[in-house]
């Protein structure tokens, strides 16, 4: 798991391909509660924050954008358990991120970011936090 957290952590080459089934790959695996133990001891997610915003009038088939989207589905995945709504939510920013995103016109992602912010909602323990 570690090797194809390596591939996916990689800015996408030539093997965008590659980058994309690593990703899928890991999506996949963060069902697992062992492998969201993983990426949450990698600090892996955090590399999630620090990804360029995409941008209002880009391609939607461009690199930036297919990379986010990518790092979405990943992160839908990980918010389908309680453990993993937690890990999202202790992002330092990624709440914020992500209900920007949500509120931006032109994000096409939107139900997507929409699902992992219903998803973060249901721990009761966040609750109180997401509503401030």
């Amino acid at each position: 798991m570690h090797g194809v957290m390596k591939l996916a952590s990689q800015v996408a080459p030539d093997n965008s391909s590659i980058h994309s089934l690593a990703f899928s790959l890991l999506a996949n695996l963060a069902i697992s509660r062992d492998c969201k133990w993983v990426l949450l001891k990698s600090n892996f997610l955090q590399h999630f924050l620090s990804l360029p915003m995409p941008k209002a009038g880009g391609r939607s088939g461009s690199l930036a954008a297919e990379s986010f989207s990518l790092w979405l589905k990943l992160l839908l995945n990980v918010s389908f358990g309680e453990d993993g709504q937690q890990m999202i939510f202790r992002l330092r920013g990624a709440l914020e991120m992500l209900v920007g995103l949500a509120l931006s016109k032109h994000s096409s992602s939107k139900a997507t970011i929409l699902l992992i912010l219903h998803n973060i909602c249901f721990c009761s323990a966040n609750k109180p936090k997401v509503l401030v």
